[in-house]
């Protein structure tokens, strides 16, 4: 069968379209085609799939879609054009990407807290393939607890358990399927025990990725 991936889906009004691999015009196809495999019909998602002429002259319509997990999808071999700029899905982060302490010992935010490091690992995330949706998920995860912390409507207590689920859920979970880039958990990773220090250090975690977030820009657009 043809292999693409989703390019959207509505999920109120249950279809979407494909984008081929091989190039052409997008196959529309309504979720009762899709072959449930556990996997989520999502942006970017890797399918096969079986088409028909559509109702209009010209366009194509999928009678069969088979959701693919993100890890089996393995080009046979890189462009070397790009070797250059180092594998897409790289775990590495500089040291200039990574903090002790989000401030400094005048218990000052560090300056590369706003120049340098965010627009770095902005960079580093747009190269390793995170898409803008992706990221925002990813923000809108932690902003669900970090913003209630920030203005006093939870504990730190309660903010470390949000922050585990947010950890296994939308971290790990989401890296293991290959939605987000390695290089994301990485970051997370290297800042994780700062973050569950303390609550000014969980909120430095917190501008950390919205900075990232900001010098990530329309130039990580889907």
């Amino acid at each position: 069968m043809p292999i693409g991936r989703i390019k959207t889906y509505f999920q109120d009004r249950e279809f979407g379209f494909i984008t081929p691999a091989q190039g052409g015009r997008d196959v529309y196809f309504r979720k009762r085609v899709v072959k449930d495999m556990g996997y989520e019909i999502e942006p970017g998602a890797p399918v096969e799939y079986e088409s028909r002429p559509g109702k209009e002259p010209g366009k194509l319509e999928a009678v069969t879609v088979v959701l693919k997990g993100f890890a089996e999808e393995k080009p046979e071999a890189e462009p070397t054009a790009h070797a250059s700029e180092g594998p897409p899905t790289s775990s590495s982060l500089p040291p200039e990407c990574i903090f002790q302490s989000f401030y400094d010992q005048g218990n000052q935010p560090e300056p590369r807290l706003f120049y340098g490091a965010p627009e770095k690992s902005a960079s580093i995330f747009r190269r390793a393939g995170l898409k803008a949706s992706q990221f925002r998920q990813l923000y809108q995860g932690f902003l669900a607890f970090a913003g209630p912390l920030r203005d006093g409507r939870i504990d730190f207590g309660d903010a470390r358990t949000r922050f585990g689920a947010f950890y296994v859920e939308r971290v790990v979970r989401q890296a293991q399927r290959g939605v987000l880039p390695p290089v994301v958990k990485t970051l997370i990773d290297n800042h994780r025990e700062l973050a569950l220090r303390d609550k000014r250090e969980m909120l430095g975690l917190f501008r950390y990725l919205t900075n990232i977030y900001c010098y990530f820009g329309d130039s990580g657009k889907d």
